[in-house]
């Protein structure tokens, strides 16, 4: 199975000829530090006005790529018998229960078989990677205006804590597809964002967060496929450490002896050769006949039962296998090999 991949405007600064010898050697928090600086200054000399005010999804999204390479590039593969269950799954619990199990998390989608996809334009689209945070969220009264991600060290009178995600559908600057992971061409992203508020439910956010007005702008994304990102999202915050769905990835080659005999070692193995991420859902077989009822539920567990679960009817996994750490993996910060680097986008 192959997945999607994400690649940052650092990546493909250093993939350009004309910027390649002045970055190659720039680590990733003085890159950023450059790069915005050098928009900023572009955007005030043509409009006489700030970055933010102009653009506040750039500065946000680029913040967000730094600070997820200086995690390690977390990243999850999301297999595709798994998605239909959690994109329909209703999340009716408070969503102040919600939190990402990484601050920074890129989910990466299969190249096939993947049910999110829509037509627009004369061109079939799917999502291929959403790159998500756990976020604070400063209101913004301005009309129409996105909540600010708000940084260590800002203190802002009032803030919300939050979940902000970055959908890449493959769709360029001119709104046109991208027909394979190419370098070389920037990205047009879809940003949203929801409130995990005590007293609100993640539903709340899909009904009372108004779209901003550049969602008409070049690639329509359907409501039912951005509340489907948004659900897949929220269920990977809850979903139980099960070993029958979440599992370390390891080299090809090493699959079957991983499976025999559970060796960390071979997990390292593949960490060392910049294979830093665990498979969701690898192990999942949806009958076609259970899809339409959908063998994922939301359970409430712990003490009280307070806690929400995600967890899968009996019959739903058909390999069992145990997870030999956290459920979490990384992605190596290698040079680009194939995908080209997403750009800012709309909300």
């Amino acid at each position: 199975m192959q997945f999607w991949d994400y690649f940052t405007h650092h990546q493909w600064a250093k993939s350009q000829p004309e910027l390649r010898r002045e970055v190659k050697a720039v680590e990733v928090g003085p890159f950023y530090a450059w790069y915005l600086s050098q928009i900023a200054s572009r955007t005030l000399a043509s409009t006489g006005r700030r970055l933010e005010e102009v653009d506040p999804f750039t500065p946000s999204l680029l913040n967000l790529e730094r600070d997820w390479s200086l995690a390690g590039r977390p990243y999850y593969n999301l297999w595709p018998s798994l998605l239909p269950a959690l994109s329909r799954l209703k999340l009716d619990a408070d969503a102040s229960l919600f939190t990402l199990p990484l601050d920074r998390l890129l989910l990466r989608f299969p190249k096939t078989g993947n049910p999110l996809q829509w037509e627009h334009g004369g061109h079939t689209w799917s999502v291929r990677t959403v790159l998500c945070e756990n976020s604070r969220l400063a209101h913004d009264t301005r009309p129409g205006a996105p909540a600010v991600l708000v940084r260590e060290g800002e203190e802002p009178p009032e803030t919300v804590r939050g979940l902000t995600f970055w959908i890449d559908a493959g769709e360029d600057m001119l709104g046109q597809p991208v027909a394979a992971d190419g370098p070389g061409v920037l990205r047009r992203l879809m940003y949203k964002h929801l409130v995990c508020v005590e007293g609100h439910s993640i539903e709340w956010s899909f009904e009372k967060i108004p779209a901003h007005p550049s969602t008409e702008l070049g690639l329509i994304y359907p409501m039912e496929i951005v509340q489907a990102v948004a659900r897949i999202v929220c269920t990977l915050c809850v979903m139980a450490d099960d070993p029958q769905i979440v599992e370390p990835v390891v080299l090809k080659d090493d699959e079957q002896k991983y499976e025999r005999t559970l060796d960390p070692a071979l997990v390292e193995k593949a960490r060392r050769r910049g294979n830093h991420g665990w498979h969701v859902g690898k192990s999942i077989e949806v009958v076609p006949h259970l899809r339409a009822a959908s063998p994922a539920a939301l359970y409430w567990t712990g003490e009280g039962r307070k806690v929400p679960k995600i967890r899968f009817r009996r019959g739903t996994v058909v390999h069992r296998r145990r997870l030999t750490a956290v459920p979490t993996g990384f992605e190596e910060d290698d040079e680009p090999h194939d995908p080209a680097p997403p750009a800012a986008g709309e909300s």
